[in-house]
């Protein structure tokens, strides 16, 4: 397979007249209209726009209609594509979409002919490529350098500069789409930092070759279809998307369904679901189903917590802006800090279980010291997190500290000896005595209040230090306006 279109500029074959517009004849201009009057689907539309916009250029024509495809297969798109400069005017509009789609086409023709080849075979084909693009873009790159061009060409005033510019870079960008198809076939990769700095002689820029949609969907098929994939290995998918310079919502909500769903389907089912709304809708309502009666075969809230927070944890690679509807995961990662919310601020409550029989209610068991610490922390662990405004609410090690002192309190039923308060924290002491009221009325009942947990939150709190112990007892179970409000908006 040969690269003689994106060449043929060196060679002169693509030069019909670079400083006027009325060097490039109306014939080609006319071609150019017909080309772009629609977007090919397949290869052999992309033949037949390639053919249209050579139609005048019969050494190439010929060259084209060697690599001719006998059957219309699907077009990959570009797994890459670089910040090239808008064309100005038809010549450069020429030149551009000549190149671009050029490119497609070896990448797809690539593809068709080298798959079914022996890998051995294989190896030889896909290297040959591209030692040919890696040696034409060098050659590129030296004629803009003897040229004296240098930077980012401007379409209207320096045609000849914006043809080569725009060939070199679109051979880069096959160069790697190609590497990157085949990597398991070469033995020997290049990065392109190190292609950038040591081959083209120029400042790498990460931002430059960007990885398009198709990228992470053809990585992703690969992943599905080895059948031997684990999480890690989607995380590291996963965590590629998160770092790349543009995002598409739809690959990043592919990736999440194939990383949950890989843990218990088959990459049948996997490729069925993942893209597939009425299936995706079916997936998140069993996976809810499931999470429901384990929440309800228990029946105290710090149970119930306990699973949903079980739940959760496997749902750390879901980020808090990650929400699209599409996304199985992150539809059930917002399911369950609802409920997590709900029981939250229910941690001692007995409900009923989907076991429960009819009957005469049992008497509810006293609870134990172990159970009693678990609630406290459910109700306090939201202070771990950050405010409505995302900041930290108090250190980890602060937040720590105040568990020690309160765990203390619960087992004990008065405070340490000592204790060093919090300098500061970022929620109001409303919020903060608010909260320590829920626990204490879950843990003690409303009446009496006992002034070892007021004790507390002046002795634990610096913020309390205005107030008296008598005003904060009497304020006790006043619910500040904007706490649930709060709640809501809150992270933890």
């Amino acid at each position: 397979m040969k690269i003689t279109i994106l060449t043929s500029i060196l060679n002169g074959n693509l030069r019909p007249a670079f400083n006027t517009n009325e060097g490039f004849d109306d014939l080609t201009v006319h071609a150019l209209q017909k080309a772009t009057q629609y977007t090919p689907k397949n290869t052999l539309e992309l033949y037949q726009q390639l053919t249209t916009l050579l139609r005048h250029f019969p050494e190439l024509l010929k060259y084209l209609n060697e690599e001719k495809l006998s059957t219309a297969n699907p077009l990959i798109p570009h797994f890459y594509q670089i910040d090239l400069p808008n064309h100005k005017n038809t010549y450069s509009h020429f030149y551009y979409l000549l190149y671009l789609q050029e490119t497609l086409r070896i990448f797809n023709v690539a593809i068709i002919k080298f798959m079914p080849l022996n890998p051995v075979h294989r190896e030889y084909k896909v290297q040959l490529l591209l030692d040919s693009i890696k040696s034409n873009t060098i050659r590129l790159s030296e004629e803009l350098k003897e040229q004296g061009m240098h930077g980012i060409p401007n379409a209207s005033e320096n045609p000849m500069h914006y043809a080569l510019y725009v060939a070199k870079y679109l051979m880069v960008v096959l160069f790697f789409e190609l590497q990157n198809v085949f990597r398991h076939e070469l033995t020997d990769r290049i990065n392109p930092k190190f292609f950038f700095q040591n081959i083209l002689r120029e400042e790498y820029n990460q931002n430059l070759l960007i990885p398009a949609a198709q990228y992470f969907e053809h990585k992703l098929s690969i992943l599905i279809n080895c059948g031997t994939a684990t999480k890690d290995d989607y995380l590291s998918l996963l965590k590629e998307y998160h770092t790349a310079p543009k995002k598409v919502i739809e690959v990043l909500s592919k990736i999440h369904n194939a990383i949950f769903l890989n843990e218990t389907e088959s990459s049948t089912i996997i490729n069925e679901t993942i893209n597939n709304q009425d299936l995706i809708a079916a997936a998140i309502e069993k996976k809810k189903s499931e999470l429901s009666k384990s929440i309800n075969a228990h029946a105290y809230g710090f149970e119930k917590l306990e699973v949903i927070n079980m739940a959760l944890s496997n749902l750390e690679y879901i980020l808090e802006e990650d929400t699209h509807i599409q996304s199985i995961p992150a539809q059930i990662k917002s399911w369950l800090k609802n409920q997590q919310k709900v029981y939250l601020l229910n941690a001692s409550q007995l409900f009923a279980t989907d076991s429960a029989v009819t009957g005469p209610k049992k008497e509810k068991p006293q609870k134990t010291i172990e159970q009693k610490k678990q609630i406290a922390y459910e109700h306090l662990r939201i202070l771990k997190g950050v405010n409505r405004k995302g900041d930290k609410i108090m250190s980890d090690v602060q937040f720590q500290y105040m568990i020690d002192v309160v765990f203390f309190l619960v087992e004990k039923d008065f405070l340490p000896s000592e204790i060093n308060p919090i300098p500061y924290t970022n929620i109001s002491a409303e919020f903060i005595r608010y909260t320590f009221y829920l626990l204490h009325s879950n843990l003690l009942g409303t009446r009496p209040i006992h002034d070892s947990w007021i004790q507390c939150l002046h002795l634990l709190f610096t913020q309390f230090k205005d107030a008296s112990t008598s005003t904060t007892k009497k304020k006790f179970s006043k619910k500040p306006p904007n706490y649930d409000d709060d709640i809501s908006k809150m992270k933890w």
